[in-house]
């Protein structure tokens, strides 16, 4: 009895001094430590971790060569209809006009009306200009002088001339030197011998003169084809 209380003793103690390491292994390392490691000996592969490949010893291998870029000039245009969303820009024209704003008030002189016309000639649409064909519809402000009419108040319409002279309407007078003027409805004006200023709505109004194909009086111009080729429309004293 006494000889195994003193083998547990010497047992306690050990384990107490060397720690629990000796204690297991009843005081005395089973598995020495090498103290020299073998230099074919390999470490450990490290998991979790990626690997680079190990460089090649070939110096002279040829790297691989780096992708090609595509040029800006090789990029493909785009070809076919264009997409729901997208705009397109129309192609620009030469010798485009804006358009007229026929609401806007034109200021024009009876020299806004000329065009190329021989004396006694039979009048055609073609003669007219483009400016003055754009006038149609337009909404104008002239001054003239009135035709002297029978009538001194409550006109309702009145032929407006370039001057106060005969030349201006009638046999010989120039076509595009007179307009015919219609109120507009409830307006009238009386006569006024000093020029005055119509403003009203420009048409080109072809009225046919019926004694153009008459032979003329002794000593008179032939008759023009057309009366007048100029109107104004709901026009009023300005």
């Amino acid at each position: 009895m006494s000889t195994l209380r003193n083998q547990s003793a010497l047992l306690l103690l050990l384990s107490g001094i060397a720690g629990p390491g000796l204690a297991s292994g009843c005081g005395r390392d089973t598995h020495p430590v090498a103290t020299h490691r073998s230099n074919d000996a390999k470490p450990p592969p490290v998991t979790g971790l990626s690997q680079a490949p190990a460089a090649s010893d070939n110096s002279s291998a040829t790297p691989s060569p780096a992708p090609k870029q595509s040029s800006p000039s090789a990029t493909a245009k785009p070809t076919g209809n264009p997409r729901p969303n997208e705009h397109v820009a129309a192609p620009a024209t030469k010798n485009d006009d804006p358009p007229v704003d026929k609401n806007r008030l034109r200021n024009i002189t009876f020299d806004s009306l000329k065009f190329e016309m021989e004396k006694a000639e039979k009048f055609e649409r073609e003669m007219l200009s483009p400016a003055i064909e754009k006038l149609d519809g337009q909404r104008i402000r002239i001054k003239g002088y009135m035709l002297p009419t029978s009538l001194q108040s409550g006109l309702t319409r009145f032929i407006l001339v370039r001057d106060n002279l005969e030349c201006c309407f009638g046999p010989g007078a120039a076509l595009f030197d007179s307009v015919a003027v219609n109120m507009a409805d409830g307006e009238t004006t009386k006569y006024s011998y000093p020029p005055i200023a119509i403003e009203g709505t420009f048409r080109i109004h072809l009225v046919e003169n019926p004694f153009f194909n008459r032979p003329s009086p002794p000593g008179r111009p032939k008759e023009n084809s057309h009366m007048s080729i100029f109107k104004l429309e709901d026009a009023m004293v300005r």
